[in-house]
């Protein structure tokens, strides 16, 4: 018999949990930050874009340039070290081969190769100032004004910063053999 005043005791069902089972946007009173803001990470993105962007694209620029600047050493120690093995060279030909030898760079754009003692002619088929044991120093610059694509030169206000479109010279000294 059944006893008029017990209760039996159930556990809850999730359902009657005020929390359980519901997220945060659907409890009363409260609106997710979806909800509270729908445009602000869309501000965000907007704000935030450009300035990645300009980095980005700095960051390509800045490794092209790296790049031409690597080949551009490669291009003067290879000309160098033929130049030491052969020291019976005019310098117009010593031109010639880097730009030969230029794989990755335009070879139009070599603006100046020095070498330094210069060999302009030969005299009974010998350089004269290319001798046995002395030092040779080969000289390259290259323009890299075709690479930029961004613009290199900014000006705010009175302040004016200007990018350099060659790189800067490099030189490479070699004993003639």
């Amino acid at each position: 018999m059944p006893l008029a005043n017990a209760r039996v005791f159930t556990a809850p069902s999730i359902a009657e949990e005020p929390s359980a089972g519901l997220s945060r946007t659907t409890k009363p009173g409260f609106r997710g930050r979806a909800q509270r803001r729908p445009a602000q990470a869309l501000v965000e993105f907007a704000l935030t874009l450009p300035i990645w962007l300009v980095l980005v694209m700095a960051s390509i620029q800045l490794a092209l340039v790296v790049t031409q600047y690597y080949s551009l050493m490669n291009v003067t120690r290879d000309t160098a070290r033929w130049l030491a093995i052969r020291p019976d060279t005019v310098d117009s030909a010593v031109m010639t081969r880097a730009q030969a030898n230029a794989l990755t760079l335009t070879p139009s754009r070599i603006t100046s190769l020095a070498v330094n003692p210069s060999c302009t002619s030969l005299n009974g088929g010998l350089c004269a100032n290319h001798t046995s044991g002395s030092i040779v120093t080969v000289t390259t610059t290259y323009d890299m004004s075709n690479l930029l694509f961004l613009p290199h030169q900014f000006q705010m206000g009175s302040l004016q910063v200007a990018v350099p479109t060659t790189l800067p010279p490099y030189a490479v000294s070699v004993m003639i053999e």
